[in-house]
């Protein structure tokens, strides 16, 4: 038997029974399950028998309540309210819900079916039953025009939808709805308003009905927090900015890349040492990731004009697609999706940098000895990311702020002769939204085990570099000891010598490690954020806060790239000048001491030359001057 639910009447109930709904779908076999984990004395358990489960599962009362002594059905929630319109046509509406109803006062001379007969037939239902459910009944009262009434304080569903601006159109006909929405019936726009006046403005209907209201004219289409027009153009533009800024990051990584050679010597220009082998492996990478980059920031530059700019086109009529400077059409979707997950591969080549840095710090392998594994660093990684990019390319579709495979976005259901049924935003294949997420996670997992590997390392090599200090300061000693007693410089000279290297190589397995760090970090700033974004999405539908810090931080790899790949050449411009400066404020002390010392010398010459001009008894004088006079 068919169980009739919804989560937000079970809460008043049951929180227990409506957190295992949200979980698994209600069954006969589940409630009773959950019946029999709880006591029987309980409230919660007296609160489900007699109130929620009598005409489910053919459960009744437990209590001696006769039928008529019930409260019967009717379409107002408030007691001693009436609605307003008794002869308002609601035909469509049943056969939609398809909903199995007798009228016995029913003309079957006329076709339509009014609110008033329908609430005669409701007169003689209880509250338990069928028809009397709440998921039904909500349809009834907005299109009935029963007074609003919520117990929370919230608005109605067509308070929010801005219908009634001298823009509506109520007689169009909304075929549409019932593929892309799985609206149980094609509604006209004027029977959309009247439903959403029984809906409250948190309810899952109320969300998919403002996602296709905008077409009637009801104000702007919402999405991913953004009510306003002003919104919707931030959401727009702030990509384009990101992507720029990574995208001239990216480029000028590529630059100097190819315009250096390994030694550091000026520009050779020479664009075949790519191929000649004159890059390194590091550099390699690096370029690899850098070019992957630009095919994402690309993407994001472009932003919404890319979208297309209608949507259903088997619909009668276009219909607009409602997303603030849509342009485009399926083709530059599908387009802007591509380029978007390719630079996927840039998120590899992170993890393939962790690789590369794990096998020259942990394994302690030079140049020579990792170049014959070139290939190995690249091939997997093209090969996943451009594959995933072609496999993806009959999913992208529009996610509001670019094309990419988009999550499947469940609005729960609208409750078709008790089964329910999914109402989703966007369509997607699920499985593949898996995969264009699997990279993303690849990389957090295996990069983070090898930096965690790599640390540890390095933790080990500063622990031996203590121990080896300490050594050296015993040997020192020793040394100096020996000397003193033998007069002989070779200890002291030997260790000295043997204490460099040492000291030098944990010093630059240092420098390389926290290198590492930031090129993951770059990944971990940029990607994170976004692979999170594509769970519980309906979560996070209205929270705009947290889409603008998405469409920020998602595009701006390159950018995190530049800083770190520039970041040694910084330190080593600003230490140069550095000591430049303090170089020179030396030698700008060392002249003013040496000519404060040039000035007291030529006053003892201008003296002596003074005491001879004037005889033998000055120039004792003088002599005795200068003998008094400082150096």
């Amino acid at each position: 038997m068919s169980v009739v639910l919804e989560e937000e009447d079970v809460k008043e109930y049951s929180l227990g029974l409506a957190r295992l709904m949200k979980q698994f779908t209600p069954t006969c076999q589940m409630l009773q399950a959950y019946l029999n984990s709880i006591e029987a004395e309980t409230e919660e358990c007296s609160n489900l028998v007699n109130d929620l489960l009598p005409g489910q599962c053919g459960c009744g009362s437990n209590s001696t309540t006769s039928l008529g002594d019930l409260e019967l059905c009717q379409i107002c929630e408030g007691e001693g309210d009436v609605f307003r319109a008794p002869e308002r046509d609601i035909t469509a509406v049943i056969e939609g819900l398809g909903l199995d109803i007798v009228f016995p006062s029913h003309n079957t001379s006329k076709d339509n079916i009014t609110c008033g007969e329908l609430q005669d037939t409701l007169s003689n239902q209880p509250e338990r039953s069928l028809i009397c459910q709440r998921r039904f009944l909500s349809f009834f009262r907005g299109m009935c025009d029963c007074p609003w009434k919520d117990k929370k304080g919230r608005r109605s569903c067509a308070e929010t939808l801005n219908c009634d601006s001298a823009a509506f159109t109520p007689d169009r006909k909304l075929d549409f709805v019932v593929e892309e929405f799985q609206y149980p019936f094609a509604p006209t726009c004027q029977e959309i308003a009247w439903v959403m006046e029984g809906f409250d403005e948190e309810a899952n209907s109320c969300l998919a009905a403002s996602q296709f209201a905008f077409v009637c004219g009801c104000g702007i289409r919402p999405y991913l927090g953004a009510t306003t027009t002003t919104e919707q153009a931030v959401l727009a533009w702030v990509p384009r900015v990101s992507g720029l800024l990574s995208a001239i990051g990216s480029i000028l990584i590529i630059r100097d890349v190819l315009f250096r050679t390994r030694t550091g010597r000026s520009a050779n220009r020479n664009y075949g040492s790519i191929f000649n082998g004159d890059l390194t492996i590091l550099q390699q990478l690096v370029v690899g990731m850098s070019v992957f980059d630009l095919c994402s920031s690309g993407a994001n530059i472009v932003s919404t004009l890319a979208i297309p700019r209608y949507q259903y086109f088997d619909a009668p009529g276009a219909i607009p697609t409602g997303v603030y400077g849509a342009m485009g059409n399926d083709g530059t979707c599908t387009a802007q999706g591509f380029f978007l997950q390719l630079g996927y591969t840039s998120a590899l080549y992170n993890l393939a940098l962790t690789v590369y840095y794990f096998m020259v710090i942990k394994k302690g392998m030079r140049e020579s000895q990792i170049r014959p594994y070139r290939f190995w660093f690249h091939l997997p990684v093209l090969l996943m990311g451009i594959g995933l990019a072609f496999a993806a390319i009959p999913y992208y579709e529009n996610i509001f702020f670019v094309c990419h495979v988009p999550p499947a976005v469940n609005l729960g259901g609208w409750g078709v002769n008790g089964e329910e049924q999914s109402i989703t935003i966007a369509s997607s294949n699920n499985l593949l939204t898996i995969f264009t997420v699997v990279p993303i996670a690849m990389v957090f997992v295996l990069g983070s085990a090898n930096m965690i590997m790599i640390f540890l390392h390095v933790q080990k090599q500063d622990r031996t570099a203590d121990k080896w200090r300490m050594g050296n300061r015993l040997a020192n000693n020793s040394a100096e000891i020996s000397e003193s007693h033998s007069g002989s410089k070779f200890f002291s000279g030997w260790w000295k010598k043997a204490r460099v290297p040492k000291e030098r190589t944990n010093q630059i397995s240092r420098e390389v490690w926290w290198q590492a760090v930031f090129y993951m970090g770059s990944f971990l700033l940029t990607w994170p954020i976004y692979f999170f974004a594509n769970f519980n999405v309906l979560e996070k539908w209205d929270n705009y806060a947290f889409w603008v810090a998405c469409i920020i931080l998602f595009p701006l790899q390159g950018f995190w790239n530049c800083l770190v790949y520039f970041r040694p050449q910084l330190f080593r411009y600003f230490r140069k000048r550095n000591q430049q400066q303090q170089s020179q404020t030396e030698s700008e002390q060392n002249s003013r001491k040496s000519s404060q010392s040039g000035n007291g010398t030529s006053n003892v010459g201008a003296t002596t030359v003074s005491a001879e001009e004037n005889g033998g008894g000055a120039k004792l004088e003088s002599i005795k001057e200068s003998n008094d006079s400082p150096n």
